[in-house]
């Protein structure tokens, strides 16, 4: 797939074609700051008492080429899990600008270290570092420069505020007041977020710890102002409970901490296979996967929770079921734990490779062109990315066609509207719109601030799309010649159990269209290996509803439907409902 900037109709832009990528190396006064790792301190919690893990000094990312004309600084928070033997079990990446999160996944992934200390015995830890990133403007060596970025710390939210919350790891920007001395006051969001007062106090205790040079004029230091993001991070808690009068407290709801007295360690934790069309293709991606790890260790519900190639997420999921653990103990007892890994797919020093998804940039006259307020230097860069489920009697009749979407995508990297653009059968059209808006970005960039952006996203429907297997093909072959080999869901063993789930969100082409719910029904094959073929829509209040719901089960997966102990082809049909306040299918 390849995206394209769009058609004047409907965001009037006029853009046919795109510059290449700006590959201009990063100016020197541009540097990149390590801190050591520190243990997490919680609120309310009891401080961690074993000594902090630690890394060789040689790690350390590259300032962005993209970013070498910004004038904030910028940072990331990577929280890791770290055995006993210095092996990294999972790091997230949560960053001020989603170019400095990816240039500090590049340089990471091969990071090696020493474990935590307890007694004087390694043992392993949860802990956090912070990765600071100070642009040449705010360079040590010069008489003239601006307030610089010296140490940070996380900023801790409740996690009963998520629901208010845009992502998982929310990011506001705002203004601080540098004094000469090097303190902050003065906060200023800039966001009109409904939750951006309830989380100002937490942004501003966090601000206490951090460190600061002043800005110089002339060598000697002066007050300034400085902007930045606030990355947020999520400490587990209950929320507040008020009463009303006569009411008794309630006690806050038990909560299960996904931070446990001792995270889960590695029995068995294989390396997934490297595809093999994807190594001729020389494509590379990353598979973030959110899994529960039980109380005996093995891994459930596995889900996608992004991929920058879907090629490998089959790939990373087959890896991922075959782990075993031992379970977390929260006082001393084992408990089911939430983990999210990322799994980097890459080709050593190959220099010569793909990604499933690029959009061009933009050269300086083309910019120009663009409307106020939807104007970059810097293309959006998709983070996750999903192919659209070729529709069933499309593909049933050997039908080919393709469909152009309009995407608007706003400061946050998130997909917000959208429309088809072209298309050669409504069909296409419908489900190309249901899968961009899975779509995940980096924010599009103008003067390395993250600004709303417009690109279009062309998807083609034919033999040769990355999305038709051969095992599709295999089960459409079965339909028509052999249907009877298809066994009925009652003379099954017994029901499948779904392993792998993807819940739909609300289609935007409903909103759109002024709808608060609706209904669809899908039906879908499931192979020998419990994977879902063949997706298509039964019925649908409106045809937004069912594709939203074809594109969702075209990613779950099953344990093999059994026939007198036999793995079988079996037929499923799934209601589900729609609704602005809950979309869940309504069985399993």
């Amino acid at each position: 797939m390849k995206a394209h900037l769009p058609n004047p109709r409907p965001f009037a832009l006029a853009l046919l074609t795109l510059a290449l990528a700006l590959t201009a190396a990063p100016l020197n006064a541009q540097d990149v700051t390590v801190m050591p790792p520190a243990m997490f301190e919680l609120p309310n919690r009891p401080a961690p008492t074993c000594t902090p893990p630690s890394m060789p000094k040689i790690w350390k990312p590259e300032f962005p080429a993209k970013l070498r004309n910004t004038t904030e600084p910028g940072y990331v928070i990577v929280w890791q899990d770290i055995d006993e033997n210095g092996k990294c079990l999972s790091y997230i990446p949560h960053g001020s600008n989603a170019v400095y999160e990816q240039s500090v996944r590049d340089a990471y992934f091969s990071q090696q270290n020493t474990p935590a200390q307890q007694d004087g015995k390694p043992v392993s830890s949860s802990s956090w570092v912070g990765v600071i990133f100070n642009p040449a403007c705010a360079s040590a060596k010069t008489p003239d420069a601006t307030p610089r970025l010296l140490k940070v710390t996380p900023i801790f939210i409740a996690s009963w505020q998520l629901k208010a919350l845009p992502n998982e790891s929310p990011m506001l920007r705002g203004t601080v007041a540098i004094a000469a001395d090097g303190s902050a006051t003065n906060l200023k969001l800039e966001s009109s977020a409904s939750y951006a007062q309830d989380v100002q106090p937490a942004i501003e205790r966090s601000l206490t710890q951090w460190q600061f040079a002043p800005a110089r004029k002339a060598g000697q230091p002066v007050a300034g102002t400085l902007t930045l993001g606030f990355v947020l991070s999520v400490a587990y808690a209950a929320p507040p409970t008020t009463p009303s009068t006569g009411d008794k407290i309630t006690k806050p709801a038990k909560q299960t901490s996904n931070a446990g007295d001792k995270p889960p360690e590695p029995v068995k934790q294989t390396q997934p296979v490297y595809p093999a069309a994807m190594r001729r293709s020389n494509m590379v991606g990353e598979v973030v996967v959110n899994f529960i790890v039980d109380t005996d260790g093995n891994v459930e519900s596995p889900q996608i929770v992004r991929s920058n190639n879907p090629g490998f997420e089959q790939a990373a999921l087959d890896c991922v079921l075959l782990w075993k653990f031992k379970p977390c103990l929260k006082n001393g007892k084992p408990v089911n734990t939430r983990t999210q890994v990322p799994i980097v797919f890459h080709l050593g020093d190959n220099d010569d490779v793909r990604t499933a998804y690029t959009t061009p940039q933009p050269s300086k006259k083309q910019t120009a062109k663009m409307p106020e307020g939807l104007r970059y230097d810097i293309a959006p860069e998709a983070r996750g990315v999903i192919y659209p489920v070729y529709p069933y009697e499309m593909f049933r009749n050997g039908k080919k066609g393709e469909a152009t979407v309009a995407v608007f995508i706003n400061s946050r990297g998130v997909v917000e509207q959208i429309a088809v653009a072209k298309e050669t059968a409504p069909e296409f059209g419908y489900a190309a719109l249901a899968a961009c808006e899975y779509f995940e970005f980096n924010p599009a960039l103008l003067g390395g601030k993250p600004t709303d952006a417009v690109i279009t996203i062309r998807q083609k429907f034919d033999s040769d799309s990355p999305f038709v297997a051969d095992e599709d093909r295999d089960m459409l072959r079965l339909e028509k010649k052999t249907p009877q080999k298809i066994i009925a869901a009652s003379k099954l063993d017994a029901v499948p159990k779904r392993t792998v789930f993807r819940k739909p969100s609300f289609p935007l082409a409903a909103f759109a269209a002024g709808l608060t719910e609706g209904d669809a029904v899908v039906e879908f094959l499931i192979d020998t290996e419990g994977k879902v073929r063949l997706p298509r829509i039964v019925s649908g209040t409106h045809p937004s509803f069912g594709y939203r719901a074809v594109q969702t089960v075209a990613n779950w997966r099953y344990e093999p439907p059994m026939s007198q102990g036999k793995p079988v082809v079996t037929r499923v049909r799934i209601p589900f409902h729609f609704s602005m306040k809950d979309t869940a299918p309504l069985s399993n």
